[in-house]
């Protein structure tokens, strides 16, 4: 069994690194890895770390792609998956396996934000449902003056597969919607999401990076009645 959680960030959840030695120390409240480095790519993950129970990987987040399909990374935020593949977590996940999903990056500072306009970022969702499945393009508009966030996403649910060398018809994109709001003591942004098509609805947590809040990263968890489970993240720039 996995654990799906939707935890801000703190001195009891995060990581630290040690540029040195390229060491990792990945905490969860009781729950800690130090990871060394195993391998530095030119493409993401950038950093990654692999034992007999856990992994550990870092990267930046695919905004859009290129004309010739280069995938563009976000510049001022990445993220952090962290997985215990056997379930030795000790207090937090018990016997059960975990993965966690840590956002990191150059959270933009609140008196570097607007107070009075309304921003436009486009960008992509990755995101896991039953069976897999994926993300695509996502829109995203904060509201600077009401301090109010929404946009929308689509979930590409698994291929079911078919006949012939093509594997049947691609999966229909389902839309996905969001709303919340922006702490202006914090910056930290807060809200629900839903997946009309399976009444599976959840909350968000993110932040603005960079200089003027020119990228905005969240991630999410939603469940339906039934118990499918659905999660992610949402990255745009402005």
């Amino acid at each position: 069994m996995t654990d799906v959680r939707l935890d801000p960030e703190g001195t009891a959840i995060g990581f630290d690194f040690t540029a040195s030695s390229r060491t990792y120390v990945a905490r969860y409240n009781s729950d800690t890895i130090t990871a060394v480095t195993q391998g530095v790519a030119t493409e993401p993950p950038y950093d990654k770390f692999s034992g007999p129970n856990s992994s550990f990987s870092r990267s930046p987040f695919a905004l859009a792609a290129s004309a010739t399909g280069v995938l563009i990374g976000s510049t001022y935020f990445g993220y952090v998956d962290w997985s215990d593949n056997n379930g030795t977590g000790a207090g937090d996940f018990g016997t059960r396996s975990a993965t966690r999903r840590l956002l990191f990056g150059a959270r933009t500072v609140m008196s570097d934000l607007p107070t009075s306009s309304v921003a436009a970022f486009m960008g992509q969702s990755t995101m896991t449902g039953p069976g897999g499945g994926s993300g695509g393009t996502a829109s995203i508009t904060v509201d600077y003056a009401a301090r109010t966030i929404a946009g929308a996403t689509v979930f590409s649910p698994a291929s079911t597969g078919g006949t012939g060398s093509s594997g049947g018809p691609a999966p229909t994109p389902e839309p996905i919607t969001f709303s919340g709001t922006l702490d202006p003591s914090t910056g930290r942004l807060t809200g629900v999401i839903t997946h009309t098509a399976s009444g599976a609805t959840g909350k968000f947590e993110g932040a603005l990076y960079g200089p003027h809040g020119v990228e905005i990263a969240m991630v999410f968890t939603m469940s339906a009645v039934d118990g499918t489970r659905y999660s992610g993240l949402i990255g745009g720039r402005n």
